[in-house]
């Protein structure tokens, strides 16, 4: 998984080795992000009631490794 921040400073979470910038998907939690570059993660993709960085459609992360 690779981190990135949009010019926004919106955290946006990518499969490592994918080349498309469209596969990418909005962190829920935007202060957990220590760490995250280049890690194994676990979570789920899941439609939030409230939009997190103008998008509904967020990655809940449960845990890292």
């Amino acid at each position: 998984m690779v981190l990135q921040f949009d010019i926004e400073g919106c955290a946006r979470i990518q499969p490592a080795g994918s080349f498309n910038p469209g596969l990418g998907l909005v962190l829920e939690d935007q202060a957990d992000t220590v760490g995250l570059n280049w890690a194994l993660v676990c979570g789920y993709i899941h439609d939030a009631a409230v939009p997190v960085c103008g998008e509904t459609r967020v990655f809940h992360l449960t845990s890292r490794n």
